[in-house]
């Protein structure tokens, strides 16, 4: 139908016979009950770029559900999913929206009961009221690393959704954006919330609930909202982490002082001045939480596929991210950012200068190790037997080092496609090297302060930093010679 802009209501209605259906990109409006009683239809392309919608067109009509089996794609031009346009469809189960999407209007998948997987682009910008509620199916999804606004009831009775993960830079949180989500438990709130509605997370939790908040301040409803709560009690979380200059300021604070006896601070890692080893066996048992939790020199996060193995001392990834997923998180820091929940793997800090990163591990099946530091590019490793994958590294600044597994095909891990069980990264330890500059005496002397270095050409500095050899002078007068390797 080319050029036609508005498609009025019941325009193929009782359609029978139609199976295919494309909505062309100049669409601009589409009616009531447009594809009323047209239960053939097999196929659906839905192409329009900025479209308005009369009411949900591929799900109830006339009170009862459409009872055929439909594939759904949409354009790689669309910036918009309208409102209603999926509501209430129950054969759609699995979606992935293109980079081109922004914004998902109000109530554009409610009531998709059988929606199980979806992957929101990270320029997604909005997610409208109910925009998701009563997806009783989903269960995670890729959060868009530029989200600003969940809006009212946005996941309502998303009854197996799992985790939160609100990525730094959301702004807004709707009233009961999470209501009655019992299986919920993880939370990531960003530090830049600055909007949050009444009991964001009123609920249930079938499980302890993990909550981690980034924010320096704690935050406080807008508009002085006295009802506004999580509706968890002290006994439903089994941590609240936060940053550890502003605990205090969390325990005393009348919305989160509830959750006093279980404020504990964000872990951190540091790069190491020297080797450093973290073998991982004997300090990872039962109750330890490799969702979030650093271990000796390294940040462990793994996935719900992912475990430690008892029976050799690893930690098994089967778990993999595609490389844009990767690149998502460059640079992040753990436990600061939505990295938790964003990232399957392992993460290291190296010191500024050069050395060398040893991982011992294993691969086995349609699975690599990749190594990613800081924003550059990632590099992959396989090897069939447990040994030493080693990786030299030359950096201006502390960064951060990325370990994780992938596929060669890099097919992302958002879809939940079923794995085959050889198919894992093994990783049993992880050691930094730096290759470290220091001063080294090479003549027995006084050991009284330094008061100047001389280089070998007669320039004098007060803490060099590049190798050679130096005179010193001390305070009481003595001169040596050092080496500065």
């Amino acid at each position: 139908m080319p050029g036609i802009t508005h498609w009025p209501d019941e325009l193929f209605y009782n359609c029978n016979n139609l199976a295919r259906i494309t909505i062309p990109e100049q669409v601009e409006y589409i009616g009531q009950d447009v594809f009323r009683y047209c239960n053939s239809i097999w196929q659906v392309k839905y192409e329009a770029i900025d479209a308005t919608i009369a009411g949900g067109i591929f799900g109830q009509h006339a009170g009862r559900p459409v009872e055929f089996e439909c594939s759904f794609t949409v354009g790689d031009k669309v910036t918009r999913i309208p409102k209603g346009v999926f509501s209430n469809n129950y054969t759609l189960t699995e979606l992935v929206l293109p980079t081109s999407v922004e914004i998902i209007d109000d109530e554009a998948f409610s009531g998709c009961q059988n929606l199980k997987s979806i992957y929101l682009p990270d320029h997604v910008r909005k997610i409208g009221i109910e925009a998701f509620g009563y997806c009783s199916s989903l269960t995670g999804f890729h959060w868009p690393l530029y989200l600003e606004e969940v809006g009212i009831g946005a996941f309502r009775w998303c009854e197996n959704l799992k985790e939160i993960s609100l990525p730094e830079g959301t702004k807004v949180l709707g009233e009961g954006a999470f209501g009655k989500c019992d299986a919920v438990h993880s939370i990531y709130l960003p530090s830049t919330l600055e909007y949050i509605g009444d009991a964001p997370f009123s609920s249930t939790p079938k499980d302890k609930v993990k909550i981690t908040s980034t924010s320096l301040i704690p935050p406080t409803p807008t508009e002085g909202d006295n009802l506004w709560n999580f509706y968890y009690t002290v006994n439903d979380v089994a941590y609240m982490r936060v940053p550890v200059e502003s605990m205090e300021e969390y325990r005393n604070n009348p919305y989160w002082s509830r959750y006093a006896p279980v404020i504990v601070p964000i872990q951190e890692i540091s790069a190491p001045e020297k080797k450093s080893e973290t073998i991982f066996a004997g300090v990872i048992n039962g109750q330890t939480d490799l969702t979030d939790t650093v271990l000796g020199d390294v940040y462990v996060t793994i996935g719900e596929e992912d475990y430690f193995d008892t029976s050799d001392n690893s930690i098994v990834l089967h778990s993999t991210l595609s490389i844009e997923e990767a690149n998502a998180i460059a640079g992040m820091a753990p436990g600061k950012s939505d990295v938790a929940n964003r990232f399957n793997g392992m993460i290291v800090m190296i010191p500024a200068g050069t050395g060398n990163l040893q991982v011992n591990c294993r691969t086995t099946g349609n699975r690599q190790l990749c190594v990613m530091t800081g924003k550059g590019n990632s590099h992959s490793y396989s090897q069939a037997t447990q040994g030493i994958i080693s990786v030299d590294y030359n950096v201006t600044e502390d960064s951060y080092v990325y370990i994780y597994a992938s596929e060669p095909s890099n097919q992302p891990s958002f879809m939940n496609k079923s794995r085959a069980t050889e198919d894992c990264v093994k990783i049993y330890s992880i050691c930094i090297s730096p290759n470290t500059t220091g001063i080294e005496s090479v003549t027995t002397g006084s050991t009284s302060p330094v008061e100047e270095y001389i280089s070998i050409d007669g320039i004098r500095k007060s803490a060099p930093t590049t190798p050679g050899i130096y005179v010193i002078k001390r305070c009481d007068g003595s001169t040596s010679k050092v080496i500065i390797r």
